[in-house]
């Protein structure tokens, strides 16, 4: 089974009250749209932002899955 493995980087900042805006490229390659929520987890000096699935995502097929073929 092949993993296709795309990696996006870039930077930006933490703003005043702290918020963390990821660039649009990231969002998009995160799947992250307005209203998905997501968790934080942070390790030595670094943070992941993991999508969680809503309900449909989680229980409906993936288009492009190959167990399914």
């Amino acid at each position: 089974m092949a993993v296709n493995v795309t990696k996006t980087k870039t930077k930006g900042r933490v703003w005043q009250k702290g918020e963390l805006f990821p660039p649009k490229e990231v969002r998009e390659e995160a799947g992250l749209k307005p209203g998905d929520h997501v968790v934080y987890k942070a390790d030595h000096g670094r943070i992941e932002v993991v999508k969680i699935p809503g309900l449909r995502e989680a229980f409906l097929p993936q288009e492009n899955c190959e167990d399914h073929l």
